[in-house]
């Protein structure tokens, strides 16, 4: 069963839309996806009233997905819950509070990037767009490159970083409270994309898992576009050397594998799996 389990829409920093992203996974001979917003769930309301209905329509098989920021000493660390319920309180709540912590951090940079250049760089309006429920560094980054300044994203994330600091801050909770959120409501916890955390942060995959499978992780996103989103991946054998390595490391501690495209765009969509390193049968979520 071909299948993606790692997909972003417009609630948070993609450019697509559900109607958008279904016809092309049918067409793609995909069967069971999962939208993956970033902290967010809005993809499955704001839409249609039954997305899933939506989504069969299509020939496709629906499951309820999200993307939590988290921290692991020090780094950033995605965990991507499934099989959750939608209308679960705790995490209800604690999605709509980061939200709006994210609204505070965002609308005071885009003033402060704004004051700096001297004239209205970034449009709050545009950021700020209908259905988009998670604001992010991504928006205030693409239109820093929309604007000439930078030519490449890596710089002009940098420079927000090193010169705009806004007085709010986005907590980052612990990997295991994320992990616990998405099982008290039901779901699936698997560690996203582990291979960045390996190559670009030197974590050990196997502290990381010693530590957060006693907490509830229950899979690996081992299938992913590594190649040309990071210095560490230049190539396809880069790519495919971590996927064996992930593949193996499942396997030996018993966790479910996922394939993720992290796509944000059509065309992300389109050569994840039509690419030699995610097509094949043989590399296909097991």
């Amino acid at each position: 069963m071909k299948t993606d389990y790692h997909i972003h829409t417009i609630v948070s920093d993609a450019i697509i839309i559900p109607d958008e992203i279904f016809p092309v996974a049918a067409e793609l001979g995909i069967s069971e996806i999962s939208i993956t917003d970033h902290d967010a769930v809005g993809a499955y309301f704001h839409f249609h009233d039954d997305l899933f209905a939506r989504a069969r329509h299509f020939g496709l098989q629906l499951i309820t997905g999200v993307e939590l920021d988290s921290e692991f000493d020090g780094v950033e660390i995605h965990i991507l819950g499934y099989h959750f319920d939608l209308s679960h309180g705790e995490l209800t709540a604690y999605l709509h509070h980061v939200q709006d912590l994210r609204r505070q951090r965002v609308t005071d940079q885009i003033h402060q990037i704004n004051e700096h250049f001297g004239y209205e760089i970034i449009r709050a309006a545009k950021v700020f767009a209908p259905h988009r429920d998670t604001v992010m560094s991504p928006h205030l980054v693409h239109a820093l490159l929309d604007s000439g300044h930078f030519t490449e994203y890596r710089p002009a994330a940098r420079w927000i970083k090193d010169h705009i600091h806004p007085a709010v801050t986005v907590p980052k909770p612990a990997c295991a409270e994320m992990i616990r959120l998405i099982r008290a409501a039901g779901g699936t916890a698997v560690l996203a994309h582990p291979g960045y955390y390996i190559k670009e942060h030197r974590l050990s995959l196997d502290r990381l898992l010693t530590e957060l499978i006693p907490a509830g992780l229950s899979g690996l996103e081992v299938e992913y576009r590594y190649r040309g989103t990071s210095p560490e991946f230049p190539t396809l054998a880069d790519e495919e050397v971590m996927i064996r390595y992930l593949r193996d490391e499942a396997r030996r501690h018993g966790l479910w594998t996922t394939s993720g495209s992290d796509a944000h765009r059509l065309v992300e969509l389109r050569t994840f799996h039509t690419s030699p390193a995610t097509s094949s049968p043989s590399k296909r979520n097991q």
